[in-house]
C-alpha cells in the first residue's frame, strides 16, 4: 500500500511536468495554413443562390430539406469565419465517407501580451482525419503540432468535450437540426429539418448581447431623433453626428469599438432595407423608409452605410465582394455597372474598418463625426468615374473585373479616396 501511495504522488508530481511537455509539442512557431481568403462577387453569387433555395423565410417548421456544399463551399466558409475573427485558417479535403482537415490556430495577440514573456511558439497546427458511417463520426486520426492524440482520447473529445463548450442548448440545437451527413468525393450532403430557433441562434451568435443591447440603444436614439424631424431626410451626416454624439458619451464608460459596430450595424441594416426586428425582436416601431442621400444620391448612402456596417464587423473583404457583386447584378439589369457605387462601398468600408481597428481608432471616430464634417470628407468625388454600364458596354471597354483597364479606375478610386477622406490617413 505504501509503494502504491508512493506511485500515485510521483505520478502526481510528474503530470504537470508532462502537461508542459504536451502543450509544448502541440504548439509550434510556424502556421501549418495560412489564411489568404479572398472574396470575390462570384463567391456572393453562390452563397446566394444556396440561400435563395434554403430561404428559412419560406420554410415551415418541420420541413426537410438535403443541401449539398462543395470542398469548395466548405473551405470558403470556415476560412471566412476564422479569418472574420482572426484565428487562423483550414484546409479540408472531403472523399467518400472521409474528411481530412489541416487548419491552424494563433494564439490571439490579446492574450499572448498578457503574458511576461511572449512566446514565440504561437500556433497550434492540427492534423485530423473523421470517418463517417452510417451517419456517426468517428475522428480516426488526430495530431496536435508533434503530439499524437490516441483514438479512444479523439472519442471522448467528441463526444463529451463539444457540448462543453456551449452551456446555452445551442450545440444540441444544431444537432437536432442536422439529420444527416454523408461525406462524398468533393462534396458534403446535408439532409436537416428546419428550426425557427435557428434564427435566434445565429443573432447570438455573430453578434454578442453587449451588442445587441447597444444596438437596441441606437435603435432608440434613431426613433427619438426622427421624432424631432432628424433623419427623416436629407444627408447622412445630419443623422451620423447625434449619433456618433451619443458613442462618444456610452465609451466614456464603455469600449469605443463595441459601440460603434453596433451604431453601423443598426444603420446599415436600416438602408438595406433588411427587417431591424432580425435584430431587435422587442422592436415596436419600424423606422420609415430610408430616404437618406449622400452626395445628393439615396444609392450613394445605402451603399456607404451598408458596407460600412459589413466592414465594421470585421467583413471589410464582404462589404468589397457584396459592393462588387450588386455592380455586376445591375449590368445585368436597367441601372447598370457603375464606378461611381464601388466609391461609396470603398468609403464606407473604410470608415467601418477605421471605426473598429483600435480603442483609439474608434474614439476618433466618433470625435471627427461629432465635431462636424462635410460631405466631401466622407465621399470622394465621382467626378469622371464611368456608371450605368450595361454587361456589353462594360465588356467592351473593360473586359472583366480583374482586368488591367478595370483595375486602373479602381486604383483612381482609391487615390481619391485618400485624398478626401481623413479617416483613412
Amino acid at each position: 500500500m505504501r509503494l502504491f501511495l508512493k506511485t500515485v504522488l510521483f505520478l502526481i508530481g510528474l503530470s504537470p511536468i508532462f502537461l508542459g511537455v504536451a502543450l509544448w509539442l502541440s504548439f509550434s512557431d510556424q502556421a501549418l495554413i495560412n489564411n489568404n481568403l479572398q472574396l470575390s462577387h462570384k463567391d456572393i453569387a453562390h452563397a446566394r443562390t444556396l440561400l435563395k433555395n434554403n430561404d428559412p423565410r419560406y420554410m415551415q417548421a418541420g420541413t426537410t430539406r438535403t443541401v449539398y456544399l462543395s470542398e469548395q463551399d466548405l473551405n470558403l466558409a470556415s476560412n471566412y469565419i476564422l479569418h472574420k475573427n482572426s484565428l487562423g485558417g483550414v484546409s479540408l479535403q472531403l472523399d467518400a465517407n472521409k474528411l481530412n482537415m489541416l487548419a491552424t490556430f494563433e494564439i490571439p495577440l490579446e492574450f499572448t501580451q498578457k503574458m511576461p514573456k511572449r512566446p514565440n511558439r504561437r500556433f497550434l497546427n492540427i492534423e485530423m482525419g473523421i470517418l463517417e458511417q452510417d451517419n456517426e463520426i468517428t475522428i480516426k486520426t488526430l495530431k496536435l503540432g508533434q503530439l499524437s492524440i490516441s483514438s479512444v482520447i479523439s472519442k471522448l473529445v467528441l463526444r463529451h468535450g463539444l457540448p462543453l463548450l456551449d452551456q446555452t442548448g445551442q450545440y444540441q440545437l444544431v444537432l437536432d437540426i442536422i439529420k444527416r451527413i454523408d461525406l462524398q468525393p468533393q462534396q458534403l450532403k446535408v439532409t436537416y429539418q428546419w428550426n425557427p430557433e435557428v434564427i435566434s441562434y445565429a443573432r447570438t451568435t455573430f453578434l454578442s448581447s453587449e451588442n445587441l443591447q447597444s444596438i437596441a440603444v441606437y435603435y432608440d436614439q434613431l426613433i427619438a431623433l426622427q421624432a424631432k424631424g432628424i433623419g427623416n431626410q436629407g444627408s447622412i451626416l445630419l443623422l451620423l453626428k447625434p449619433l456618433f454624439q451619443l458613442a462618444q458619451e456610452r465609451s466614456a464608460s464603455g469600449n469605443p469599438i463595441n459601440e460603434n459596430r453596433a451604431l453601423l450595424t443598426l444603420l446599415g441594416t436600416w438602408a438595406s432595407g433588411q427587417d431591424i426586428k432580425q435584430l431587435i425582436p422587442e422592436m415596436t416601431q419600424q423606422p420609415p423608409s430610408f430616404r437618406l442621400k449622400l452626395a445628393g444620391r439615396k444609392d450613394f448612402a445605402q451603399h456607404y452605410l451598408i458596407s460600412a456596417a459589413l466592414a465594421a464587423g470585421g467583413d471589410g473583404s464582404l462589404a468589397d465582394a457584396v459592393g462588387l457583386f450588386k455592380e455586376v447584378s445591375d449590368s445585368k439589369s436597367s441601372s447598370g455597372f457603375s464606378f461611381t457605387d464601388i466609391a461609396a462601398d470603398r468609403a464606407g468600408s473604410n470608415l467601418g474598418s477605421k471605426a473598429t481597428s483600435s480603442l483609439l481608432a474608434a474614439r476618433l471616430v466618433q470625435t471627427y463625426f461629432t465635431n462636424g464634417v462635410t460631405e466631401q470628407q466622407v465621399m470622394p468625388s465621382v467626378k469622371g468615374l464611368p456608371e450605368h454600364m450595361s454587361r456589353i458596354q462594360f465588356e467592351k471597354r473593360f473586359g472583366s473585373v480583374g482586368s488591367d483597364a478595370y483595375n486602373i479606375i479602381m486604383a483612381e478610386i482609391e487615390k481619391r479616396i485618400s485624398l478626401c477622406c481623413e479617416l483613412t490617413n
